[in-house]
């Protein structure tokens, strides 16, 4: 069975557009951090590990979200909001560009402060 070049045409962006939405799907479409609940310094050995959302357009602001190690085996781990003016906040921005080449998710705390 042969394609035409229009059936091809249209599988190749029914496979774009899917790719773009699985990307999309990833960056949220709001602040996630509040201005009033972000934390200056967060301590590192309580940080497991965090992620960093850019600047989007519902959202004015990059957003650096901790999650934090749990304390015990059955608590829950929470999540931080830092603030990316401050010095810990510039460190783990500068971190995130050298060391994110591949695009994850999140990086591991302990890679930042080898």
């Amino acid at each position: 069975m042969a394609f035409t070049p229009k059936a091809l045409l249209l599988l190749l962006l029914a496979v774009v557009y899917v790719q773009q939405g699985e990307v999309l799907a990833k960056i949220p479409d709001r602040c996630q951090c509040e201005e009033s609940s972000l934390v200056n310094r967060a301590r590192r050995d309580t940080i497991k590990e965090f992620y960093i959302t850019p600047k989007r357009p519902n959202c004015d602001k990059v957003e650096i979200i901790l999650t934090q190690k749990p304390e015990n085996k059955t608590t829950a781990s929470g999540q931080l909001c830092l603030n990316p003016q401050k010095q810990q906040g510039q460190l783990l921005q500068n971190c995130w560009t050298r060391l994110n080449i591949n695009n994850t998710d999140s990086l591991k705390m302990s890679v930042c402060w080898q």
